[in-house]
């Protein structure tokens, strides 16, 4: 869907979380601001996405920009692949958005959807928890944060990564 220069096109939720991420990642450890944000959008509307598409993107963007979870102490990692093994059957995979390392690890998941539910919130605790037991496994250190980010709601949500909590997504 990127190389289309000619005609615009409408993405489907997957594409334009898709590029929201690639954005997030690309900036990961710089700062930007709107100037960036809205160049970004030039290129990706040089492309051929929708203008519906444009303001979604930037909307989410700016939200990132305005929650402030890209100003966490500690060394930023991206798009970290992880396999979780709970026992000899069973292992939980994924790949985690954010992690910032510091003392303890921050654990930052982004979604994009128009409106996190409460069904779907709770879904997506369980991703997130998984996402903090992986980021214990893979740079040993505990978990002290866990943040879902609605970026088109410009909310955070704080997921519970205590031992107890972390420990029942075990089992």
């Amino acid at each position: 869907f990127f190389e289309n220069t000619t005609s615009t096109q409408i993405l489907n939720a997957s594409e334009r979380g898709k590029i929201i991420h690639e954005f997030l990642e690309q900036y990961a450890e710089v700062k930007f601001g709107e100037k960036e944000i809205q160049d970004y959008i030039r290129v990706q509307t040089q492309r051929g996405i929708s203008s519906e598409d444009a303001e979604f993107i930037a909307t989410c963007l700016s939200n990132y920009l305005k929650l402030g979870i890209g100003n966490l102490p500690g060394k930023v990692y991206t798009e970290i692949p992880y396999i979780y093994r709970i026992d000899e059957n069973l292992a939980l995979t994924g790949i985690i958005d954010r992690a910032v390392i510091d003392n303890a690890g921050t654990v930052i998941d982004f979604k994009t959807n128009a409106h996190i539910t409460d069904d779907l919130l709770r879904s997506y605790e369980f991703q997130v928890k998984a996402y903090a037991l992986g980021v214990n496994q893979i740079f040993g250190i505990p978990v002290s944060r866990a943040v879902l980010v609605s970026l088109q709601e410009g909310k955070l949500y704080e997921i519970d990564v205590s031992k107890q909590s972390l420990d029942s997504c075990k089992g």
